[in-house]
């Protein structure tokens, strides 16, 4: 065989051989894209051990083993290289831009192990080697090593019917079996198991069969928008039409909830604490599902406070305090006192007298508003004037471009929404909350009290308002959008709508 090699015959049809290979990888690399050409180093390094192979077979022994060996690796591995080449050229080349979904990985894999079969195969049988007696011979082996397999071999099944059927794809977030933490986004499918990466960055690998046995959810397909459920209890006492409302209200604005398709509020139960309702909203982003419902949580509470619908406890839970009427007598005056210093230091209020300023710090109330809340938007019809007692808001209107305009910020001891209170006009400027606000509240009904006891209070309050009203024109104009009509209003129309608002 040695002989046959190196004659003449030989290295013609060596020539010949290189010089197809060689060419064949000169057209892949300029057909394939340049992000595919490392493809090419398998089939290089393949003809590079081919041609050292074909050196070695000189310096063997012509009639000794090595050489016949020597000249079956080197056949095999030129094969080899045609094989891989000629496997990126229809796969890639001719047959990929026509395929509109890419061939999945391990069906790549198992067609390029079956040409490196065949490969195998054709060199046994150049080698003077029966393919069909070498299998029948090996019988007993192939059952042992089929048997110590079975577990392999059976992922290896799952996994290729997960890529024909097609369940989940990589970047998808799955949910499988009954566990709730086995939720993660797929990273990898190949041959044996499937990895994912679940919320806490934890790496999950998990057997294709156990993937093929369990019961899946996929939160990415068909739709990226999944449906998010919080559970929230209200007192019975309370209508459901207005836990209803209450609810969809709170949650506006939240970072993550989509609008469309809108959220939505089922009464689910009756239970010993009171009755169960279903807050539904969708998302569009599951990585981030647990941040989202943690602020629909926090929006819940905050307009719930604010509308005086308590989430009930156990009824198991007892509460025990003893308190004596002049212990509550102070604490009613440690709150109106509050409520008089966070009145007086307002220009607004300041010429009140005082027994007129001790009534109306009996009659206003604080509320609490979460961080992006709005306390009002634009175009409202409104009759509370609100005073900052802790964090910030921010003042904005809607440009003539139709954007919106963050005008200015309040903090602390500012009021806003006196205009509307003060002319029954509707608010000029939406008011947001930048972080947790407590807000004191002066409404109409409060007000019209003290100007019931002193109808020339309205003029007091109107010189009051002069530094206000110019201020509001200032913005007004910055912004070009302002819908300041009655900071343009004569003064003594000015005057004439706060009267008749109040009914003096």
């Amino acid at each position: 065989m040695f002989d046959a090699v190196i004659d003449r015959d030989f290295l013609i049809s060596e020539g010949v051989a290189l010089a197809a290979a060689v060419l064949l990888l000169a057209l892949l690399r300029a057909w394939l894209p340049a992000d595919q050409r490392e493809r090419l180093r398998l089939p290089i390094g393949l003809l590079i051990l081919h041609l050292v192979l074909v050196g070695l077979m000189t310096l063997a022994d012509a009639d000794g083993r090595l050489a016949d060996l020597t000249a079956s690796a080197a056949l095999f591995t030129l094969l080899a290289a045609f094989g891989r080449a000629g496997f990126l050229l229809v796969m890639d080349c001719l047959l990929g831009p026509k395929i509109v979904r890419p061939l999945p990985k391990i069906f790549r894999e198992i067609l390029q192990a079956l040409v490196y079969v065949a490969v195998f195969l054709i060199t046994l049988r150049s080698s003077g080697v029966d393919p069909g007696s070498l299998l029948t011979t090996s019988a007993l082996l192939t059952a042992i090593i089929g048997l110590s397999l079975q577990d392999t071999l059976g992922n290896l099944i799952a996994g290729l019917a997960i890529q024909a059927e097609t369940p989940f794809e990589v970047g998808d977030w799955i949910h499988f079996g009954d566990d709730p933490n086995h939720v993660g986004r797929v990273l990898e499918i190949n041959w044996r198991a499937t990895k994912l990466l679940t919320l806490e960055d934890v790496l999950l690998v998990v057997p294709n069969g156990a993937l093929a046995k369990a019961p899946l959810a996929n939160y990415t397909k068909p739709t990226t928008s999944v449906i998010r459920t919080v559970e929230v209890i209200a007192p019975t006492d309370t209508p459901p039409q207005r836990l209803h409302g209450l609810l969809i209200a709170a949650i506006e604005g939240v970072a993550g909830v989509l609008v469309d398709p809108p959220p939505t509020v089922l009464t689910r139960g009756f239970s010993e604490r009171g009755v169960t309702y279903a807050l539904r909203y969708f998302i569009n982003d599951y990585a981030a599902r647990l941040a989202i419902e943690s602020a629909v949580r926090d929006r819940v509470w905050y307009a719930m406070h604010r509308a005086g619908v308590a989430i009930p406890p156990p009824q198991r839970a007892v509460h025990l305090w003893e308190q004596s009427a002049s212990e509550d007598a102070r604490h009613a005056q440690e709150l109106r006192q509050s409520h008089r210093q966070a009145l007086q230091a307002l220009d607004l209020l300041a010429a009140l007298p005082a027994e007129h300023l001790d009534r109306l710090a009996e009659l206003v109330h604080t509320r609490l508003f979460a961080a992006g809340e709005t306390v009002f938007r634009q175009g409202d019809v409104g009759d509370e004037l609100f005073i900052i007692q802790r964090g910030e808001v921010a003042i904005c209107v809607d440009s003539s471009r139709g954007a919106v305009v963050e005008l200015t910020r309040l903090g602390p001891g500012k009021f806003f929404g006196e205009m509307s209170i003060l002319t029954d006009s509707r608010r000029h400027a939406t008011v947001r909350a930048l972080a947790e606000c407590e807000l004191l509240v002066v409404q109409k009904q409060a007000l019209q009290q003290i100007l019931e006891r002193s109808p020339r209070l309205a003029e007091i309050i109107q010189g009051a308002l002069q530094d206000r009203r110019e201020l509001l024109k200032q913005l007004s104009e910055e912004a070009d959008r302002i819908p300041d009509e009655s900071v343009r209003a004569p003064q003594g129309q000015l005057l004439g709508r706060i009267r008749d608002f109040f009914s003096l």
